[in-house]
């Protein structure tokens, strides 16, 4: 039999996670669900966040002129479909690119959110390694933050993307060598 009872610290930090807003980076904010009159929609407003990611399948009333992204999924597994995901986390990078406050919730600001700030950190900052992207959001939201281990083990697994498009780029080097026919001669691939 699985205990599931909160200890005294885990039942805190689900509350505080449900009112509270952390800055994880420049332009980049992870935390709770915007309740109705509750601290982090005040601080959506107070602080001119400009557009809000929502993960969970509620979505939030927000104030007028906050634009809105909604990738709803369950906060048990991976979602089989990782691409809207990996869209939301280009979106976000692009934003906050351009100058703009983004907000990433969830229910409580731990998970789901996680994963998107994670995503949007590989896009802001390709160098990093996963473990550092953890290291950062978790330095940023507290140690509570990705306690879901699967999304953590999948943050941790993620190569950095200037290595990815590297390799990407040398599989299509060599299919197209393959593919060309004997004595060929290839034209040097283009950077992408």
């Amino acid at each position: 039999m699985i205990d599931a009872r909160p200890t005294a610290k885990g039942w805190l930090a689900w509350w505080r996670g449900r009112t509270t807003l952390d800055r994880i980076g420049p332009g980049l904010w992870m935390g709770g669900f915007p309740r109705p009159d509750g601290v982090v929609l005040r601080a959506i407003s107070e602080m001119g966040i400009q557009h809000v990611v929502t993960t969970t399948f509620e979505r939030p009333h927000l104030p007028a002129g906050v634009t809105t992204r909604w990738v709803p999924f369950v906060d048990l597994d991976l979602p089989l479909n990782m691409e809207p995901l990996y869209r939301a986390g280009r979106e976000v990078a692009e934003r906050i690119r351009s100058g703009q406050q983004v907000y990433v919730h969830c229910g409580h600001g731990y998970d789901r959110s996680g994963l998107v700030i994670a995503l949007s950190l590989r896009e802001l900052h390709p160098a990093l390694t996963g473990t550092e992207i953890l290291a950062l959001i978790r330095a940023g939201r507290g140690s509570e933050a990705l306690h879901n281990r699967r999304f953590a083990r999948y943050i941790r697994g993620l190569v950095p993307l200037q290595v990815e498009q590297d390799q990407q780029a040398a599989k299509a080097a060599a299919a197209r060598q393959f593919m060309a026919p004997a004595g060929a001669q290839m034209e040097p691939a283009r950077p992408l």
